[in-house]
């Protein structure tokens, strides 16, 4: 869990790199996390300052606001995840210090008279995936959405880019020049040709015997380790089902609305052509004739390219209208007058000198209304349909926001109520753990995870435009583990398991004393009174456990871990048993002769050095800038956060 809360939250380096606010936004973190991030003027006083950046203060209420939303984010992968699992991870530090950094990374820049341009803003904003429409073009309705839904003014959305974009003018070039000098890095290379010899030898849990546990044993095992067998909280959940198939029902289309849509979409039906073209641009006319002339001697027009050091492109499915504003007016009425196999003329448009093979033509002939009458229907059917669940749907929203109950909202629609078991926020029943999850299931499980008791009911989507659910947290039940009787045989294998297991280990200890008084392993297993196989020799180089990719075979990484002429045990997978690693000899590397693996070694120390510059960077300019953080307030917020919800 600790792991998980340190991925949410980012490292402190990758707050500082290019494209982080972007990536941000473009997978919709923005939206739930900018509303809330602000900075507060003060005017609540010591008790509500977290921290104080420069003459900035960071306020306890608005970054509360912000931690909840970190927790909602997380939640969209990991519904089960709570607000004490946050906190404990220490996601509260976290995310504080990667403000404090980024605030005084700005103040600073501020402070030396730098500033970020309005076209360097419009830029970013260009860049975001989120608001760009189909062609391209940055889509100004979908950058007014974003504003509304997040309650910011473009004035302090832009402020947020601008901040963002100075920290990373001033951490790119912090990190990015460190070179790690070779006298530092030739060791650690010469690590990686570091050879090591030993054996290995097992104690598995099937060569020692143990007594059958008494009805004592087993009660007072179950009694230790109640942990163990806890069931998480599960929660079980009312339903219904709001179906696109239940909605089609109505969808016939009329008459008239099928010659609307012939009409509306006539485009669609009235005759064209496409054209296929393969398409070269240089930067002048001496190159574009010279390709040009080749490929109407029949050189295929990319080989033509390439050998002038450029690359031809192929567009298919091109049509005029679409052509025109890739090039000119006058090129696209000789490309588009000319027939399969020409090569035009080059032209020059305001990107270059073209060069253009017509490769195919497809012409598509004209479709009368009783020709795509199938067509249309379907396509009407589709259209009535998805209004129709879409009206179904906001209507019990409506309904529900007007003060319905779960069964009102039912009765009204013609719905059918179902009621879940006890589920885990997966959706997975712990009765019947391999059944498969319907995606209602699972949608209504995570609805209820996210609700508390007396909450009004949701609409919630289970499958995208085809299913939706209504839902309603029924009751919640504790984790808890189950009684004895109906666990009786898990535990008893458990029980007896772990007592195999803690007598192999005993004779695996046995082993390893005897190896330090002297002993080879092989002596020691042979002596060691189990039906015990031989060790076995291993051996390798480092390099040979660190290939990227690929995790080290345990036992070898112990062995590249010990001491020479030292044995130790280690815990077989599954606990089937126990290893014992016995390290004989070390044949020292050297990577003098070898500079690919100082090369190597270098840039893996650059990226670590260059994390580092900016790490001290941010230290430094949190020094100049002055940053204070009210340990008091830190932690009265945490308890508030870890008290006033569970969520």
């Amino acid at each position: 869990m600790f792991a998980f809360f340190r991925g949410l939250t980012n490292s402190k380096i990758g707050l500082f790199f290019v494209g982080i606010f972007v990536v941000a936004i473009a997978v919709g973190f923005a939206m739930a996390d900018m509303s809330s991030y602000q900075l507060g003027d003060g005017s609540g006083g010591g008790r509500t300052t977290l921290a104080k950046v420069g003459k900035q203060k960071i306020d306890a209420t608005e970054f509360a606001q912000r931690i909840q939303r970190q927790l909602d984010l997380a939640r969209r992968d990991r519904p089960d995840i709570t607000m004490q699992q946050l906190v404990s991870a220490g996601g509260v530090e976290d995310i504080l210090a990667q403000l404090v950094d980024s605030v005084a990374l700005s103040e600073f820049a501020r402070s030396q008279g730098m500033l970020v341009s309005r076209k360097l803003e419009d830029g970013q904003i260009a860049s975001i995936p989120l608001f760009r429409a189909f062609n391209g073009s940055v889509d100004r309705a979908a950058i007014d959405q974003f504003l509304n839904q997040t309650r910011m003014t473009e004035a302090q959305f832009r402020a947020e880019l601008s901040r963002e974009a100075m920290t990373s003018l001033l951490m790119t070039p912090a990190s990015g020049a460190a070179r790690a000098p070779f006298g530092l890095v030739t060791p650690y290379a010469s690590m990686l040709l570091e050879e090591r010899a030993g054996s290995l030898g097992f104690v598995p849990v099937s060569a020692v015997k143990t007594a059958a546990p008494t009805d004592a044993d087993i009660a007072a095992y179950y009694q230790r380790n109640a942990m163990r067998y806890t069931v998480p909280e599960r929660r079980a959940v009312r339903y219904a089902t709001i179906a696109r198939d239940a909605a089609a029902g109505t969808a016939a289309p009329t008459e008239a609305e099928i010659a609307k849509y012939y009409q509306d979409e006539k485009a669609r039906y009235t005759a064209r052509e496409t054209r296929r073209l393969s398409q070269v641009i240089v930067p002048d006319e001496a190159t574009a004739k010279a390709i040009a002339a080749k490929a109407s001697a029949g050189t295929p027009l990319a080989a033509a390219a390439e050998a002038a050091g450029f690359a031809a492109a192929v567009l298919d499915k091109q049509t005029r209208e679409g052509f025109t504003p890739q090039s000119n007016a006058s090129l696209a009425a000789a490309v588009f007058s000319s027939p399969a196999g020409t090569v035009v003329p080059p032209a020059k448009s305001a990107i270059g000198w073209h060069v253009v093979r017509v490769d195919a033509i497809e012409a598509t002939p004209a479709r009368s209304l009783d020709q795509v009458r199938g067509e249309i229907v379907e396509a009407l059917k589709t259209q009535k349909a998805d209004q129709a669940l879409s009206d179904i749907v906001a209507r019990i929203e409506d309904s529900v926001a007007d003060g319905a109950t779960f069964d009102e909202a039912v009765k009204a629609n013609g719905l059918t109520a179902r009621t879940t078991p006890p589920l885990l926020a997966s959706g997975v029943d712990p009765a019947a753990p391999d059944a498969p999850v319907p995606p209602e299931v699972a949608a209504a499980a995570k609805a209820a995870f996210a609700s508390e008791q007396g909450d009004d009911p949701t609409v919630e989507q289970a499958v995208s435009n085809e299913l939706f659910v209504l839902v309603v947290l029924d009751r919640v039940i504790a984790a808890a583990p189950p009684p004895l009787a109906q666990i009786r045989a898990r535990v008893t294998a458990d029980l007896v398991a772990d007592r195999a297991m803690e007598a192999a280990r005993k004779i695996a200890d046995a082993a390893i004393a005897k190896v330090k008084g002297g002993s080879t392993l092989a002596e020691a297993f042979a002596g060691a009174g189990a039906p015990l196989p031989a060790p076995t020799a291993i051996g390798s180089q480092r390099q040979d456990i660190m290939r990227p990719g690929q995790r080290p075979n345990p036992e070898m990484a112990l062995l590249f871990s010990m001491v020479v002429k030292t044995a130790k045990a280690l815990e077989a997978p599954d606990r089937k048993g126990w290893y014992v690693v016995y390290l004989d000899r070390v044949k020292p590397g050297n990577a003098t002769g070898r500079p690919d693996l100082v090369a190597a070694a270098r840039a893996q120390f650059s990226q670590v050095l260059g994390q580092e510059y900016a790490l001290q960077f941010a230290a430094a300019a949190r020094a100049a800038v002055g940053a204070t953080h009210n340990t008091a307030v830190v932690e009265r917020l945490k308890r508030e956060l870890v008290g006033g919800t569970n969520r």
